[in-house]
């Protein structure tokens, strides 16, 4: 979900802070990309156009998000970028509430579709599939074997995706954070790229820059998690009656939410959950350096072979659509190569 109305909030009152740049701007660049959020999009997007049922293999494989990662993934190469995707490990318990919130949500959207299934209504039917969307463990086993023989790296979170790519950014190990969850920037990423467009013949992006937020906003890093955790997130809701703008007027006025609390008693806030749940942001559960050495970030060749035979036999791919495909990848492999080589790389970014 992300933080509720901060991008319009961003884009008001800090529009140097987000640039409309091109996927190319990253050429030979490393860019962890939210794998939850991708795979999500996958699922809902495509789907069979009568029946708004997800597409599946022969033996009943759901095969959306496998179609769909690969071709982005041929996309995303072709234009010199270097994509590490990142699972999410086991979420915070103070999650729960919101996981809960989603599931039941989830559970009524797939009751409505069978109902709409039963009447033959189809517009209805492409409403409530979308809702209903859930990313299983073996979605994402299919991904990660679909990298693997793509010869693409990926990292296992130990807990928030958002937090992991956080942690690979101020490492070094990546240049910018992909994810359409805007409170990945209370991690502390400083180049987010969200709204990412693969329509046309150029992949378009938003780029988030934090640290002209924060200096147009007027508010330390501190101070923009305390923002977001008043405009409301996946661990809150917001105060009644009060929005993205009047958060804002909030924190620069006071400068805390504590301070807030003392000067704004009928907004009832309480100060110990929210200081708790900001050093999820600031603190949060990532590996350390040892761990990830154990998960190398390595770039290999494409196992042509291995990934055309996955295509067909398991995925029951046409034989020669999965030829193409895989032709597809090796070219935009060769294509990425050539880029960085005629000199297409831009200044990098300064890691935060």
């Amino acid at each position: 979900m992300g933080v509720k109305g901060l991008s319009k909030l961003v884009k008001a009152k800090a529009p140097a802070g987000v640039k409309h740049v091109t996927a190319a701007s990253f050429c030979d660049r490393r860019v962890a990309i939210d794998a939850a959020t991708s795979l999500y999009a996958f699922l809902t997007a495509i789907r069979d156009t009568a029946s708004a049922e997800t597409l599946s293999s022969a033996d009943g494989k759901v095969t959306s998000h496998i179609s769909g990662c690969l071709s982005r993934v041929i996309k995303i190469l072709g234009c010199g970028v270097k994509p590490i995707f990142v699972f999410d490990g086991a979420p915070p318990a103070e999650k729960e509430e919101e996981l809960r919130r989603r599931s039941k949500l989830k559970a009524a959207a797939s009751e409505k579709f069978e109902a709409a299934k039963a009447e033959g209504d189809r517009d209805a039917m492409r409403k409530f599939a979308s809702q209903s969307v859930n990313v299983t463990e073996e979605h994402i086993a299919d991904i990660k074997r679909l990298l693997e023989l793509c010869g693409l790296p990926y990292v296992q979170a130990k807990g928030e995706a958002e937090a992991e790519c956080a942690n690979l950014f101020k490492r070094g190990l990546c240049d910018a954070v992909a994810s359409e969850d805007s409170d990945t920037l209370c991690y502390g990423v400083t180049q987010l790229c969200r709204s990412l467009d693969y329509k046309g013949k150029e992949v378009t992006m938003q780029l988030y820059l934090l640290d002209e937020i924060e200096a147009a906003l007027r508010l330390s890093h501190e101070q923009f998690v305390e923002l977001c955790l008043l405009c409301g997130c996946d661990y809150i809701s917001n105060p009644k009656r009060v929005g993205p703008l009047s958060a804002l007027k909030l924190m620069q006025q006071f400068g805390s939410i504590e301070e807030c609390a003392k000067q704004k008693p009928e907004l009832q806030l309480d100060v110990a959950k929210y200081a708790k749940l900001k050093n999820l942001f600031l603190q949060s559960d990532v590996l350390t350096e040892e761990e990830l050495q154990r998960q190398p970030i390595r770039f290999a060749e494409v196992k042509e072979a291995e990934l055309k035979s996955y295509l067909v036999d398991e995925c029951t791919f046409n034989a020669d659509r999965a030829s193409k495909l895989v032709a597809e990848l090796v070219k935009s492999r060769a294509s990425s190569k050539q880029r960085t080589l005629a000199g297409f790389t831009v200044k990098r970014c300064k890691l935060g």
